[in-house]
């Protein structure tokens, strides 16, 4: 009755015949040849969720939306982010809808219909950051920390479809990252987030796990201790702080950038500092302007805002005003940073959605119609004349012209990574088993980093010649194909 109500019924083409469908499910619930009945539901389920999937992940782009005369520039439509979005609805459909009437009578069928978006996802280069992006996207909406049914089913959904994805070592630091974002930005919910990370520790190991669960343990000591700051240190600052410690070795690598705080803020993070070496006399603390977020009240024509931006974002709103206006150049000496972060952050704050700033010419004061933001750009100033409807406002992030190097350093690194995984996969093999055929040995070390990406012999052969090279294996001199663990 589900396929016949409207269900999945719109959603299958037109070579997939619904009524067959039907009269194979219904074999599964017959006495006389169940397995067969299983087997044949499965292939069913297997060729639609593939042609589904693959159907909606290519899909065109949607036609863009007409501009608006003299409204704000719209952002260019990511056809993959559209796609993947609707790809997650399917699944959700699937997995929430149909699961629990057609799958539960026999899991078999489950698994066909995950080998069919195994089979997809394989290919698709960008899902293990698109469902690390989905995901984040949602979590971050979330409004307090109860498990209730609609959030335990999301994760239901994130698991199963983190578990089609082959690359599952390029999807744990994006996701480490977009962790860590909701942490500054005070869009962690505790219960949620440690639900999640026990879902993908069931699929990967409490190795690949472990650094996130630290990073929530640190979220936990660290209330504690700027609660405990506030209530000792005896001053009322002007200025409201909370502070997060982080242990280097848990977190997302990050530049320790110098920046020349204003005094209000000086105050309270130098008083922060005695405190923590009064504390912890052999620590010492590496402010990390990257992570760093603040929130800015701004009073406008329309009304007073809560601003919340990165933390260069609200120090450059403290430095300009709706009187005068300021180079990029020179808010970059105000701030002492290089003028391409500056200028980085004031096209997010001037050229965005949220245009909170705006360029102006430096002897009429009247606005600029440049669109391109150098450290010679004319002068920046508060735009007065911004108006929204929300009082509490997220700030665009800015896009800096150095993210082809970091997207470039990122796959380094992960090579890095699977060639280390590679090498301690194998001589774990070899330590267990003292002497093995080659044959052997990369079948159990291909389904040993399964779990994490999907390895190639090429790589575990590289890896061998690597260990022998290093005295750690080496071949049985009369039989070539024969490994021997040097202990």
């Amino acid at each position: 009755t589900l396929f016949r109500s409207g269900g999945p019924a719109k959603e299958l083409d037109e070579e997939h015949d619904v009524s067959d469908l039907f009269a194979l499910l219904e074999l599964v619930s017959k006495p006389e040849d169940p397995l067969e009945g299983v087997k044949e539901v499965g292939k069913s389920y297997e060729a639609y969720a593939e042609r589904r999937a693959e159907a909606i992940l290519t899909a065109p782009a949607p036609p863009p939306e007409p501009a608006v005369p003299n409204g704000p520039k719209k952002p260019p439509v990511d056809k993959d982010v559209v796609n993947f979005k609707e790809f997650m609805r399917f699944m959700t459909h699937h997995l929430l809808s149909v699961w629990p009437v057609q799958f539960k009578k026999n899991p078999t069928v489950l698994q066909y219909f995950e080998n069919g978006i195994r089979k997809v996802l394989k290919n698709k280069d960008k899902a293990p950051r698109l469902h690390s992006e989905f995901i984040h996207d949602v979590l971050r909406v979330q409004k307090d920390d109860d498990l209730n049914d609609e959030i335990v089913g999301q994760i239901f959904v994130f698991k199963k479809v983190f578990e089609c994805i082959s690359q599952k070592d390029e999807f744990l630091p994006n996701y480490k990252s977009r962790l860590s974002r909701r942490i500054i930005r005070s869009t962690f919910r505790r219960a949620t987030e440690t639900r999640m990370l026990l879902e993908l520790k069931s699929i990967v190991g409490n190795a690949e796990i472990h650094g996130m669960s630290c990073m929530i343990t640190d979220v936990d000591g660290s209330a504690t201790l700027s609660k405990t700051f506030a209530e000792t240190s005896g001053k009322e600052h002007k200025t409201k702080a909370n502070f997060i410690l982080m242990t280097r070795q848990y977190w997302p690598t990050m530049d320790l950038s110098s920046l020349t705080y204003p005094p209000v803020l000086q105050i309270v993070i130098s008083d922060f500092e005695k405190y923590y070496s009064g504390r912890y006399h052999n620590r010492k603390i590496d402010w990390i302007l990257n992570l760093s977020c603040g929130t800015v009240q701004a009073s406008f024509t329309a009304g007073p805002k809560e601003l919340t931006g990165s933390i260069i974002q609200a120090l450059i709103l403290l430095n300009i005003d709706g009187t005068k206006g300021l180079t990029a150049g020179a808010i970059a000496n105000i701030l002492g940073l290089a003028s391409g972060i500056v200028c980085d952050n004031l096209a997010s704050l001037s050229l965005s959605r949220v245009n909170v700033a705006k360029i102006v010419d430096p002897e009429t004061f009247a606005p600029s119609p440049l669109k391109v933001i150098k450290a010679e750009t004319p002068a920046f100033a508060i735009n007065d004349g911004f108006k929204s409807t929300q009082r509490k406002m997220d700030l665009q992030p800015a896009i800096s012209s150095r993210n082809n190097k970091v997207v470039e350093a990122d796959t380094a690194v992960i090579e890095s990574n699977r060639r280390l995984r590679a090498q301690i996969a194998v001589i774990r093999f070899m330590k267990s088993r003292g002497t093995s055929m080659y044959p052997d040995m990369v079948e159990a070390v291909l389904r040993d980093l399964r779990t994490t990406f999907d390895a190639q012999p090429a790589l575990i052969k590289t890896t061998l010649d690597d260990l022998i090279e290093k005295d750690y294996v080496k071949r049985d001199e009369k039989e070539r194909a024969k490994l021997i663990y040097i202990a």
